[in-house]
């Protein structure tokens, strides 16, 4: 399930939204309030080559998440 792999770590004291990866590679990814809504990762807590990282599905995958669990925290999709 790929709800099981993210987590929403919201900051409220800045009003920025992020996804904690869970699952390798672990990272936080920022939810950028555009429209739609695009993502960036802001710390990479695993060891991954840059090439095997940009090919990995994970981002793919936060952004569908994203689009079935947290688009309506921001009012973005």
């Amino acid at each position: 399930m790929i709800g099981n792999k993210f987590l929403f770590a919201p900051d409220h004291t800045i009003n920025e939204l992020f996804i904690l990866h869970r699952a390798f590679p672990a990272c936080l990814i920022q939810v950028v309030q555009t429209t739609p809504a695009t993502f960036r990762i802001v710390d990479l807590y695993d060891q991954i080559d840059e090439a095997d990282l940009l090919k990995h599905p994970f981002l793919k995958e936060a952004q569908e998440f994203w689009r079935q669990y947290g688009a309506d925290l921001q009012g973005t999709n």
